[in-house]
């Protein structure tokens, strides 16, 4: 198969190759996802053969909307305080796992009749919602362009799990692919599994290029890390996986104290049994400034001459130039300053393998 890299203003041939059941590469506000059509049970499974993925991580859904993510819930969950993060951070890089909805309607309810103004869709799950989000998800939706294939169940993406993970990009040409869609897009990161994910096109080229028919050029993504993933499954909100907003942030914004998860024999979450983030370059955390081995890659936040600049937007690319320049290992300076820094401390720890699991989602 020949991969074309597509530009910007071809997004429509990349929406129709969903619709039609393949797979597209994109660009989010984090990293490159690995896309199909929740509608597509069959593109949903390719997505695991194509990253070699394993079969028991579920995938994570990117709607385009408030509202569309909302409903992929079961209403009973849908509480005030998930409301308040969703209308806080959504759009944004931000995934809530919850209970999804029942197994016939989890994937692509069947009450969500309309994707443009969400009218039936609201009366499905009113009980569950407050009304001030109902009116906010209506006005985001008479927005959309989307025209809905029709619903059916996708065991490819919770694979059998109750909960499921969703998120709701600000990425524009994301959005617009989901729109252009007409359904939610299920989407890891577009790299082979285990892998660090990718941050431009070019670096999908490279992990998949020959298994997939396109993927969208958008440039360098903005953040460079995977979203911040909080669960509402339990009596308390937790997060799973650290990003660039922290559990500072969602407590100033919302009023929310967060809790990080200590006991990770439940699987809750996409990935979270496997490592991932690893390039083939073995990775060296220290905490104090020493000399260096040569042919060492050295990543610092305030580098000296013959080091580079460690930052959660380059982090994936500088684990790449290490592997091209056939480094002998990667050395990572982390200051005080940067080990309070909890999403990419946590990316740095898996990679290296001293934190077990993780999550490789957009």
């Amino acid at each position: 198969m020949e991969t074309e890299i597509l530009f910007p203003d071809q997004v429509a041939i990349a929406a129709a190759h969903l619709r039609e059941g393949g797979l597209v590469a994109f660009p989010t506000e984090t990293v490159y996802g690995l896309g199909a059509s929740i509608a597509h049970a069959a593109a949903c499974q390719a997505i695991y053969e194509v990253k070699g993925r394993p079969q028991d991580n579920p995938l994570i859904v990117h709607a385009e909307t408030v509202h569309q993510a909302l409903a992929l819930f079961d209403p009973k969950v849908v509480s005030d305080h998930l409301l308040a993060l969703a209308h806080a951070f959504w759009p944004g890089p931000l995934t809530i796992v919850a209970l999804a909805q029942a197994p016939k309607l989890q994937l692509y309810p069947e009450g969500l009749k309309n994707w443009e103004t969400g009218k039936e869709a609201a009366s499905d799950f009113r009980s569950g919602v407050s009304g001030r989000a109902l009116e906010h998800a209506a006005n985001e939706d008479e927005k959309s362009e989307a025209k809905p294939t029709q619903p059916g169940t996708n065991f490819s993406i919770t694979k059998g799990i109750p909960t499921i993970a969703v998120r709701v990009p600000s990425h524009p040409l994301a959005r617009r692919l989901i729109r252009l869609c007409g359904s939610p897009i299920a989407a890891p990161s577009a790299n082979r599994s285990g892998r660090p994910s990718p941050t431009c096109a070019l670096d999908v080229l490279s992990e998949l290029g020959g298994k997939i028919r396109y993927i969208i050029d958008g440039g360098d993504t903005e953040l460079g890390i995977e979203s911040t993933i909080v669960s509402f499954v339990g009596q308390t909100p937790v997060v799973l996986r650290p990003g660039t907003i922290s559990a500072e942030a969602i407590e100033q914004k919302t009023g929310l104290h967060m809790e990080f998860m200590q006991n990770k024999t439940s699987l809750v979450a996409p990935g979270m049994k496997y490592r991932h983030y690893a390039p083939e370059v073995p990775i060296e955390i220290v905490y104090t400034r020493a000399p260096f081995e040569k042919g060492a890659l050295v990543l610092a936040r305030l580098p000296k001459p013959g080091e580079r600049l460690l930052s959660e937007k380059t982090l994936y690319r500088e684990f790449r130039q290490a592997e091209e320049m056939q480094a002998s290992k990667i050395v990572v300076y982390c200051d005080e300053t940067t080990q309070a820094k909890q999403g990419l401390m946590n990316r740095l720890l898996k990679a290296a393998g001293s934190l077990p699991g993780s999550v490789d989602e957009a």
